[in-house]
């Protein structure tokens, strides 16, 4: 269940994403033709042609736009770590410690705050600087408004493929962190 998910999730999220984009449920994109199944094994041409297509990553050969992507998420995480770490919240105790000692973990809530305050920065308080012209000078003044959002649709699968990278990335690091001295685990197959 949990590891299916893990895997075709992302996936789905491409493929539901490329067929939008083409208007059609269209496999021609991805599925190789009967000529090069047959010659060099079926399953690799099908993953190799995969891996190779627009579905996956349409913009994976503008390492500019991979790099401004991949910026953009990263730097959405760490601007919510920021929120959830200044934001007035209201501390919650967690379940009991597995360790018999009775100890609870404290966790701040301040997730709808944060919504809020995210969703007035996008509109009022997004920086650019724009030229004026002065006489014959040209002066870039810093000036605040709404975030241009369109970018985020223009863009949408590469963020799309960049947040998987990411959150595979931090995954498989907390998950190797894990298994670091002293720490205290849930018992295998119980999350709670």
């Amino acid at each position: 269940g949990a590891l299916a998910t893990m895997v075709s999730l992302p996936i789905v999220t491409l493929l539901l994403n490329y067929w939008a984009s083409v208007g059609r449920v269209d496999f021609d994109g991805i599925l190789p033709d009967d000529a090069s199944c047959s010659s060099n094994g079926g399953s690799v041409s099908i993953f190799s042609k995969f891996i190779n297509s627009n579905v996956l990553c349409p913009s994976c050969t503008d390492s500019t736009m991979l790099f401004s992507c991949a910026s953009v998420i990263l730097l959405w995480f760490l601007f919510q770590v920021i929120l959830e770490r200044i934001l007035p919240c209201a501390l919650v105790q967690g379940a009991p410690l597995p360790d018999g000692s009775g100890k609870r973990l404290s966790y701040r809530i301040n997730g709808h705050l944060a919504f809020w305050v995210t969703l007035l920065l996008l509109d009022i308080a997004w920086p650019r600087w724009i030229d004026i012209q002065t006489g014959k000078d040209v002066k870039s003044v810093l000036v605040f408004g709404r975030a241009p959002l369109t970018w985020l649709y223009d863009h949408y699968s590469t963020l799309a493929f960049v947040t998987i990278i990411w959150t595979i990335l931090l995954s498989t690091y907390l998950y190797v962190k894990s298994f670091g001295k002293g720490l205290l685990l849930a018992v295998g197959g119980d999350s709670g």
